[in-house]
Order: structure tokens, then C-alpha cells, then sequence
């Protein structure tokens, strides 16, 4: 899953407790069988404007702009698990 944002939405309170929430759908989509997900395992895309276009600007692909803007559950929490 891909979410684009603009800079200056991107340290918005909200924008920060969805990331959370996000992981937590995904988590459970993935516990699915694998017909009934597509046979992917999903993943969560943060990407601003900025990131974007400043990784694209540098011939990055957008296989490694994706990698490079992928949340984790420790990028979401700020904390260690």
C-alpha cells in the first residue's frame, strides 16, 4: 500500500497514529491465506513529495524509492521492539 503526502503533512499527529493503525490492518491482511491476499504479503509506503522527487531526480527506481519510504513498525513507534 502506497500513500503519498505533502511535505508538510507528513509530522501531522494524525498522519502519525494512521501509520500505526495502517501496520496493524496489514497485519492481519497478511495472517490471511495467500489466495485470499494475492499471494503477496503487504506493506506500507509512506512517500512525500520530496522524498519522491528528490530520490527520482537522482535516477533511483521506484522499486528503491519504495524500499527506501517502507514504515516498519519501529519507524511508526519512534521506539525499539
Amino acid at each position: 500500500m502506497i500513500e503519498t503526502k505533502a511535505e508538510d503533512e507528513m509530522s501531522n499527529a494524525n498522519v502519525q497514529k494512521k501509520r500505526l493503525a495502517i501496520l496493524d490492518w496489514l497485519g492481519r491482511i497478511n495472517k490471511l491465506e495467500p489466495q485470499d491476499r494475492l499471494e503477496k504479503e503487504w506493506e506500507y509506503i509512506l512517500l512525500s513529495e520530496s522524498h519522491f522527487y528528490g530520490l527520482s531526480k537522482n535516477s533511483a527506481s521506484i522499486e528503491e524509492i519504495c524500499e527506501l519510504a517502507k514504515v516498519s513498525r519501529v519507524s511508526a513507534s519512534g521506539k525499539l521492539l
